[in-house]
């Protein structure tokens, strides 16, 4: 969710935390010399104030998000969840060669409300996640960014080293927030399709 906020609102956040902790420290510094001032007092107090918002809006955005519903379409909506599937690939040794079937895929979204985590697996392979970024798009539409690293499967190793990729899943959020379609590339020059329904909410 961090990532929804723009580079200015992201710096200008920054700054407050820095000045709030710089404020506390130097009211701590008061208070084990017996100089708490009133400034102090007030640092001291707005800091325990902020620490325990963030920890509570962490702990508790999931809560928020399923009973105000208008959340998921302005802010973003809640991927959590296991997703099944197909990944259809795009990659083919010559134009007289079929594309290999699409393969079923399990996905897994872990979102929290400052980090978000994505593993799949395959029959051949499983991946995890390096980094996350959330956006919507110009259309509305919720969009999940991430580049991740494959290792085979051992029974599948050979032929098929670990490689790293970049994939994204988009979802209509007013129309069907169950389902996720996009698609992926890799650093073996290969491209594909992903469409994916949540079977299970975390």
């Amino acid at each position: 969710m961090w990532g929804l906020l723009g580079w200015r609102a992201q710096a200008s956040f920054l700054v407050f935390a820095s000045a709030l902790l710089s404020w506390a420290i130097h009211a701590l510094d008061g208070l084990f010399r017996s100089e708490l001032g009133p400034l102090d007092v007030a640092g001291l107090s707005v800091t325990v104030l902020v620490s325990v918002g963030a920890v509570l809006a962490s702990l508790s955005w999931r809560w928020l998000w399923e009973h105000c519903p208008v959340l998921e379409r302005v802010v973003f909506p809640d991927l959590n969840g296991e997703w099944s599937g197909t990944v259809e690939s795009t990659w083919s040794p010559d134009t007289a060669t079929p594309r290999p079937d699409p393969i079923h895929v399990t996905i897994i979204i872990t979102q929290g409300l400052f980090e978000t985590h994505v593993s799949a697996e395959t029959l051949r392979a499983e991946s995890e996640s390096t980094r996350c970024i959330v956006e919507r798009t110009k259309g509305g539409r919720a969009r999940l960014w991430y580049s991740y690293e494959t290792k085979a499967r051992l029974t599948h190793a050979d032929g098929n080293p670990p490689h790293t990729g970049v994939a994204w899943l988009e979802m209509a959020v007013d129309k069907d927030r169950e389902r996720l379609v996009g698609g992926y590339f890799t650093d073996r020059k290969s491209t594909g399709d992903i469409e994916i329904r949540r079977t299970q909410a975390l």
